[in-house]
């Protein structure tokens, strides 16, 4: 049996009302050589009864099932599990749109990229309202004929505040993936921002296709404020420490993870709404890890005084 060409990686926990749709869009595909695998973390609504039924009548899906241990960890088992020369880490609450990932592999495959970048539109449940902040078009200062250097790319993204973590915005070379040993950091709550970062930083050859191949959910409850514990700020301080510990063995890193903390910092502080007790500990952290030098006097009194 010939190695697929792509996998298509999908996390799922408690998701049930939207995982089908989720799945249908992806074997819809007409790519010949799809391997699609899903990874139920532990789900318990009846999700991955659903999953069983779409394995049992598509035999290019791989269905894994764990005990529940987080996103991270489901999606390296998704990745150990998957065999495609190219791979694509699907959110399970999105769909495809339309049939792409055949033109990604060509394009891939003819300039020998590590990886591709592309755009996602976005749509809501009801009573949801789709803000400025989840916008995901971003390609539009950049050419598709044109082969970037990924950490290039990672600084004027940057600068120019079209960078995003997302992986469900990326189509990705396992080689890549291996050679570098990029994975998901356990025990986090914002893994893709560190997997991403040093993907971009560790990536010689990176397209981009301007065109929207994801349409990305949002719910009631993804709207908003997402720090309002300390445990999730100090995961972006987690990742902080593992980009500059990873500068540490190459130091021409540290101007660019720099740019990346006060990028990073900044509106995470500025979105933040901790108890008392928590500020106090963030504030703690900061101090210890000497991240104060990229907070700006405008975050630091969001972070305090707002309500």
């Amino acid at each position: 049996m010939s190695r697929p060409k792509v996998s298509v990686i999908i996390s799922v926990y408690n998701v049930a009302p939207y995982v089908e749709s989720a799945v249908r869009s992806v074997m819809s595909q007409t790519l010949d050589g799809l391997e699609i695998v899903l990874v139920d973390d532990g789900s318990t609504d009846g999700s991955v009864e659903i999953l069983r039924r779409l394995a049992a009548e598509d035999s290019r899906i791989c269905l894994l099932e764990q005990s529940h241990k987080g996103r991270p960890m489901a999606r390296n088992a998704g990745l150990e599990k998957s065999t495609g020369e190219y791979v694509y880490f699907m959110n399970s609450l999105d769909e495809l749109n339309g049939d792409n990932l055949g033109s990604l592999y060509r394009m891939c495959k003819k300039q020998h990229l590590n990886f591709v970048f592309f755009d996602g539109d976005v749509f809501g449940d009801d009573h949801v309202i789709v803000g400025h902040e989840n916008d995901y078009h971003r390609t539009s200062p950049y050419n598709e004929i044109v082969v970037y250097k990924g950490l290039t790319l990672f600084d004027d993204m940057l600068d120019n505040k079209t960078y995003r973590p997302e992986p469900w915005l990326l189509f990705i070379n396992r080689t890549t993936l291996n050679a570098s040993g990029v994975r998901f950091y356990p025990g986090i709550v914002h893994d893709d921002e560190l997997f991403t970062s040093l993907l971009y930083i560790q990536s010689d050859r990176v397209g981009c296709v301007r065109k929207s191949i994801v349409k990305h959910r949002l719910r009631k409850e993804d709207v908003g404020s997402k720090i309002q514990t300390y445990h999730n700020l100090k995961c972006y301080l987690t990742v902080l420490d593992e980009l500059f510990a990873y500068a540490g063995r190459f130091p021409y890193l540290y101007p660019h993870i720099r740019k990346y903390a006060s990028h990073t910092l900044n509106p995470v502080f500025s979105r933040a709404t901790l108890s008392f007790m928590d500020k106090l500990r963030a504030m703690r952290a900061c101090a210890s890890s000497r991240y104060f030098r990229y907070l700006r006097i405008p975050s630091l009194l969001k972070f305090w005084f707002k309500n």
